[in-house]
């Protein structure tokens, strides 16, 4: 009954209003909440890189990094400043991600049904996708990936035109260029795929890879010659909860039920052809993503397809209690419905509070200087208080990132004076910010550890402000 259900062409709506719905529920969450100010500390980045580039087109040198660093260019900083010239800034940034997730819903679903897949599982695959913590990140939370995905999808849709239409492709193969090299190696994985597999001739394949390979060395070999390669953090600690496993708060992540039906979509492959490859292209693919962020936007992708097979499977086999059929598939749509909306509340509800946006406003009427906070602190900092920070969360291209956090982890937990005092002059430090993450274990675990101690004992410290638990020192130097 339900597989009948899911073929019919009001379903397919149903589906693409529902995935409108989870999209916006993040915006009207925050509006709620916070006054509808962006999410999460990137946001903020991107605002103030694209807002520098409109006031500088010969925009170098970011001078609110400590001591000042090298801009590293970006396409989307690029984009976010033209665009700001036709639509406030902010409202953009809030809007077209979820306008493109509907166009890329859209764009998955035709090209399932280019593939000649059935209505019923097309339907259900879109209804998992829209559904999915990765593509409520990708198109309602502020980030710079979900326009390449976008373009990858939108060039494979154009490729499987039949007719000259797939000369089209051309064009958002040279945008995905000018992104991540990662979406540029994805695309031509994909491309070599569907060659292998007969889904695309030698005339497009030859054409598009050729297209694709010239383009992205055109750009990329000058970039990492004149800046180098991003390189990580020794201090950067991630694990398979705080980063890949959304219910417990990673960001970029899967559901718990999501990973465990796709495990079991996998199990019920019966082809040795398909399973075979398809199980080492997803093991592969996934023990790749723990460590190169952008490749989790196509395994979720992937997991979807396992997912809707999963989930397609059950409903076609014969149950002896009906009942009993009922009851799983509620369960599993409970369990994916629950973790969806618990991501969206996650999300929504991330910071910066109405309270951090206040202390950041008033800090920024006061004098010029350097302020010590935890790095992830570092956005808004810059931002949203026009001051210099010790350290931020850009780290790929600064090269003594390691030995200033060492510095900074030295002041938070030092209860030496003399030794803390010479570490604030050598960053030439004035203000001091503390918010309540801080005190609850993003760096200390209890009062009076370390630098909160001196803070409270040394006259060279002075609360200068406080607004439920946020506080601000200056340091008398």
């Amino acid at each position: 009954m339900l597989l009948k259900k899911l073929q019919q062409n009001k379903t397919t709506l149903y589906i693409f209003l529902i995935a409108l719905i989870i999209l916006i529920l993040p915006l009207l969450t925050r509006l709620l909440h916070y006054d509808n100010s962006l999410i999460g500390d990137q946001a903020y980045y991107y605002e103030r890189m694209a807002n520098s580039i409109n006031s500088n087109h010969l925009f170098t040198f970011d001078h609110l990094a400590y001591g000042g660093s090298e801009y590293i260019p970006h396409t989307y900083h690029s984009f976010l400043a033209f665009c700001s010239n036709f639509i406030p800034l902010q409202l953009f940034m809030q809007i077209f991600p979820g306008l493109l997730g509907m166009f890329s819903l859209f764009l998955f679903y035709k090209i399932l049904r280019k593939f000649k897949l059935r209505k019923a599982y097309t339907n259900l695959s879109c209804f998992i996708f829209s559904i999915s913590p990765i593509f409520i990140y990708l198109f309602s939370y502020p980030n710079d990936q979900y326009i390449p995905v976008s373009l990858i999808l939108l060039s494979i849709y154009f490729i499987r035109q039949p007719t000259k239409k797939w000369i089209f492709a051309i064009l958002p193969i040279i945008a995905i260029s000018l992104f991540n090299i990662i979406h540029s190696l994805v695309l031509l994985i994909i491309l070599i795929i569907l060659r292998l597999y007969k889904q695309l001739s030698k005339k497009k394949t030859t054409i598009t890879l050729t297209i694709l390979i010239t383009f992205t060395l055109a750009y990329h070999i000058p970039f990492f010659l004149r800046y180098g390669f991003p390189h990580g953090s020794n201090f950067v600690e991630l694990n398979i909860f705080n980063s890949f496993i959304g219910d417990f708060g990673a960001l970029i992540s899967f559901s718990i039920p999501f990973l465990l039906i796709s495990i079991l979509g996998t199990l019920m492959l019966t082809s040795k052809r398909e399973i075979l490859p398809a199980v080492s292209f997803i093991v592969l693919t996934t023990i790749l993503s723990y460590s190169i962020i952008p490749l989790r936007f196509y395994l979720n992708i992937l997991l979807v397809l396992l997912v809707s097979f999963a989930i397609q499977q059950l409903l076609r086999r014969k149950w002896q209690l009906k009942s009993i059929k009922k009851m799983a598939m509620l369960a599993i749509l409970c369990s994916l419905a629950f973790s969806t909306l618990v991501y969206i509340n996650h999300i929504s509800t991330s910071s910066p509070s109405n309270e951090l946006i206040d202390s950041m406003s008033w800090l920024n009427s006061q004098n010029s200087g350097v302020v010590l906070s935890h790095q992830d602190n570092g956005f808004w900092i810059e931002n949203l208080a026009n001051k210099s920070t010790v350290i931020n969360p850009s780290t790929e291209y600064i090269s003594s990132i390691d030995a200033t956090y060492e510095d900074v982890q030295n002041i938070f937990y030092s209860y030496h004076v003399e030794e803390t005092l010479i570490l604030l002059n050598n960053y030439n430090i004035k203000y001091i910010l503390i918010t309540p993450e801080m005190k609850q274990g993003k760096v200390w675990e209890k009062e009076n550890q370390g630098f909160l101690l001196i803070l409270k004992e040394s006259p060279k410290f002075k609360k200068i402000y406080s607004l439920n638990n946020i506080e601000i020192w200056t340091y008398f130097g």
